[in-house]
């Protein structure tokens, strides 16, 4: 499974400076494991991943579900951004 984080309407994203590995957000991947099934409407997608341009390892995946999330930080105050989880499960294509 992947989890793809699209962040949105805020200013302040919760990372440390200029290191998107680190997020302040003590909940961003934890309540994706709550995502719920494809909402009506939500068109298929697929993610294709290719590393360095070898066709051994290429993966395919489609989006199994999608989750919004309320982002806190350490206190639980809530931080000013729109959080959705995107969750993509590998596929034979």
């Amino acid at each position: 499974m992947i989890k793809l984080a699209v962040l949105y309407g805020g200013e302040d994203i919760p990372f440390e400076q200029n290191n998107f590995a680190l997020t302040k957000a003590t909940n961003l991947w934890q309540d994706a494991e709550a995502a719920s099934p494809l909402p009506q409407g939500v068109p298929p997608m697929k993610l294709t991943l290719k590393t360095n341009d070898f066709e051994e390892t290429v993966y395919h995946y489609k989006l199994a579900g999608v989750h919004i999330s309320t982002l806190t930080d350490e206190y639980d105050d809530e931080y000013d951004i729109g959080c959705t989880i995107l969750q993509f499960m590998q596929t034979e294509d």
